[in-house]
């Protein structure tokens, strides 16, 4: 009786193990999901964030805002990580052209501020301020276009392929 029972057991140990790989197996293939979906959602989080910064980089009209160029950055780095070389050579002029307009804004904020504080200039000195802060703003103002159309549909055409779901 004790040999039976120790035949049945024996049969049964190989039948443990494949569950045992089969589990494994099954944890495997989930942990590798769960990883694929994490990335999904972080370059979702990039694609949101660049998208808000362009937006950011527009609504500035009215002064130059730290926080803007901040975070374009941020978005930047974490996408040099976590997006493929491609995509990061497609997004990268878009950041490039971003800072010309973030230092475009940051020159017609100080140029208001000397404006502003011009009350010991001398009025030619003045008017040259305020010719060239209408340049600047000229300049911002043609920029601006392609943040609102060019650069959010290479944005859109760069991330597609990332962002569709026939690769998950």
């Amino acid at each position: 009786m004790i040999e039976d029972a120790a035949r049945i057991s024996a049969m049964f140990i190989p039948l443990i193990a494949l569950a045992g790989v089969f589990i494994a197996w099954h944890q495997y293939y989930a942990n590798r999901e769960k990883v694929r979906l994490d990335l999904y959602q972080r370059r979702l989080e990039i694609y949101r964030s660049l998208l808000d910064a362009l937006n950011d980089i527009v609504e500035q009209e009215d002064g130059y805002e730290y926080e803007v160029s901040m975070a374009l950055d941020k978005t930047m780095d974490q996408a040099f990580f976590l997006v493929p070389p491609d995509v990061y050579k497609k997004i990268e002029p878009i950041r490039d052209r971003a800072e010309r307009t973030v230092h475009l804004a940051r020159e017609a904020w100080h140029l208001q501020l000397m404006i502003a504080d011009s009350g010991t200039l001398d009025p030619k000195r003045v008017h040259e301020l305020k010719d060239e802060y209408q340049q600047v703003r000229t300049q911002y103002a043609e920029e601006a276009p392609f943040f609102w159309k060019e650069a959010r549909e290479t944005l859109r055409e760069a991330f597609r392929e990332i962002l569709s779901f026939h690769r998950f």
